[in-house]
């Protein structure tokens, strides 16, 4: 009954959510429970999701699948009942994000010259596209802006040509 409960609402949001492509949540006993488009997570993935979810402690975590173009939310699910916050471990949830909506309705961001790029800022590496018009340094030194906050970046860099040659 429960199980039918949790189901139920992950398919209401990842049906519901535009730039949400799956949910998936483990729960403590090591049962999965999916909604969405079915695209499996290994098991050797899911094992690489568990700590990364205990070690945000409750908080959003972003994880980068870079040969997938793929951004996943993870989060530890803690208890709770009523007004008493007992916060114990229940489980991950993990969001499979859509970037390439994401992208496509920021092509007004995009238009012209220029590329669009998405950035996981712990790494420096691209979330989209997967093999961005810029080198990894020059991916840093985009991404070590201070106007750019946040787990993940997007910003539009524009190239600049002078006598034919990019620069």
């Amino acid at each position: 009954m429960l199980h039918n409960k949790i189901i139920n609402r992950l398919v209401a949001f990842a049906g519901a959510e535009k730039y949400v492509y799956s949910m998936m949540l483990m729960d403590a006993n090591d049962g999965v429970m999916t909604a969405g488009n079915r695209e499996g997570v290994s098991q050797s993935l899911q094992d690489q999701l568990k700590p990364l979810a205990v070690e945000g402690g409750g908080s959003n975590v972003w994880y980068t699948q870079g040969s997938k173009n793929s951004l996943l939310a993870v989060r530890q699910i803690k208890s709770y009942t009523g007004s008493t916050f007992t916060l114990d471990h229940l489980g991950t949830l993990v969001i499979r994000i859509r970037v390439e909506r994401i992208v496509a309705d920021s092509t007004n961001m995009a238009s012209g010259e220029g590329q669009l790029i998405v950035v996981d800022t712990a790494s420096n590496r691209s979330i989209y596209p997967a093999e961005p018009l810029l080198t990894p340094r020059e991916l840093a030194v985009e991404v070590s802006r201070p106007n750019l906050t946040g787990q993940a970046v997007m910003f539009k860099h524009v190239f600049h040509c002078q006598d034919g040659v990019l620069l």
